[in-house]
């Protein structure tokens, strides 16, 4: 399955900011936030690990305790944006 059919959720975030949220079978998900005016370096994407509360798409807490990252991830490109979404969907 392609990492888009996995997307739920799409909004804008912020000055210039657009966010999508990823939600995968596993419980986790990712906010990947698209928002190159809010940080001073170039970058491609920032994203988080979250996990969802419930059934609902919208409502789920950053988690920051996976073998993926104890941090928020800054990518560079799509190629490393869909690299770090599929290690999410495989936790």
């Amino acid at each position: 399955m392609k990492i888009e059919s996995y997307k739920v959720l799409s909004r804008f975030a912020g000055i210039s900011g657009f966010q999508r949220i990823y939600r995968f079978p596993n419980g986790y998900g990712a906010s990947v936030v698209d928002g190159r005016s809010l940080h001073s370096y170039p970058f491609y994407t920032e994203i988080a690990v979250i996990m969802f509360k419930g059934d609902s798409n919208d409502k789920f807490d950053l988690v920051y305790d996976t073998p993926v990252t104890n941090d928020v991830i800054i990518t560079d490109g799509l190629e490393d944006e869909t690299n770090y979404l599929e290690q999410i969907k495989n936790l």
